[in-house]
């Protein structure tokens, strides 16, 4: 048989133990959070190098592909979330479309090509000249990564850029990954 009088034990927490948690918390997510924004910010970066990367390739594949020069043409430097868009009306070298390069802003050294900003494939798949374009997060984390062209061969290798240089565009500062 059960007794009718049953001692109420403690149950719950009270307020003290309530804001202690809810203070350890907020200290442990405060730590946390800056290591969430490089990891977002490094994805961007890679995100919009890979997206660069293809679009470039696909031009030379198309300049190959049709036995025609192909040309890309890139923003101004220190542009942020640039539009990379097909170049030529009748036969655009890329063929599936613009690139929008998001959150980042992208600088080069192509500004003394001719005529300025354009990369054109001749036929072959090469370049009269060559550069080095970078990728950053804006007024973020020293995340960047680089792209580099060749001049006459048109090979194209990606890397990470020197974080310690914000506005260069050095080729010997992109390390291969």
């Amino acid at each position: 048989m059960l007794p009718f009088y049953v001692p109420k034990t403690s149950q719950g927490f009270t307020l003290i133990e309530q804001l202690i948690i809810i203070l350890m918390v907020g200290i442990l997510a405060s730590m946390v959070a800056p290591s969430f924004q490089g990891i977002s910010n490094r994805s961007k970066v890679n995100a919009a190098a890979n997206q660069l990367q293809g679009a470039l390739r696909e031009a030379q594949r198309q300049a190959i592909r049709k036995s025609q020069d192909c040309t890309v043409t890139l923003p101004a430097t220190n542009t942020t979330s640039p539009k990379i868009p097909p170049s030529g009306t009748t036969n655009p070298c890329l063929v599936t479309g613009t690139r929008t390069l998001n959150d980042v802003t992208i600088r080069h050294n192509l500004g003394s090509l001719t005529p300025a900003n354009e990369i054109t494939f001749d036929l072959r798949g090469g370049l009269a000249a060559g550069g080095t374009i970078v990728l950053s997060i804006p007024n973020g984390t020293p995340q960047q990564k680089c792209i580099v062209i060749s001049g006459s061969m048109g090979l194209i290798r990606s890397g990470n850029y020197l974080q310690t240089d914000t506005t260069g565009t050095d080729e010997d500062d992109c390390t291969s990954q």
